[in-house]
């Protein structure tokens, strides 16, 4: 870097930079559609990809799935109601296949099956 430069740059009060101009992207004619199925539906930048090529897109996927991530960094996530219930008013029930025993000379399926009452806090 040439001196000169360097002394002009630390004699200004503040960096004022370069203003880039804003660049045109082969997306930007999708751009609302894809910020609408977006809205509406949460759906993969594949699928959106497949949507935008078969309207005429020709640009690559990955522009497409970054425009997607940009998106989604924006969009809060899902909300999450917690709720709790009195001792005994909800259970959980679980039913599986164990494996199998011999019982009676052949052989038979052993399942298990779990009843558990739910409680949301310890039980006094």
């Amino acid at each position: 870097m040439d001196r000169k430069t360097v002394y002009r740059a630390l004699s200004q009060e503040s960096y004022q930079g370069k203003k880039r101009k804003a660049k045109s992207s082969i997306l930007d004619p999708y751009k609302p559609y894809i910020e609408e199925r977006l809205s509406k539906y949460n759906l993969t930048a594949t699928r959106l990809f497949r949507e935008i090529k078969a309207q005429g897109y020709s640009g690559s996927y990955d522009t497409v799935k970054k425009f997607v991530a940009s998106i989604r960094e924006e969009q809060p996530g899902p909300a999450c109601v917690r709720f709790e219930t009195e001792p005994g008013e909800q259970g959980q029930v679980d039913w599986s296949l164990m494996g199998e025993v011999e019982w009676g000379g052949r052989k038979v399926k052993l399942w298990w099956y779990n009843w558990c009452w739910v409680t949301p806090r310890p039980c006094m």
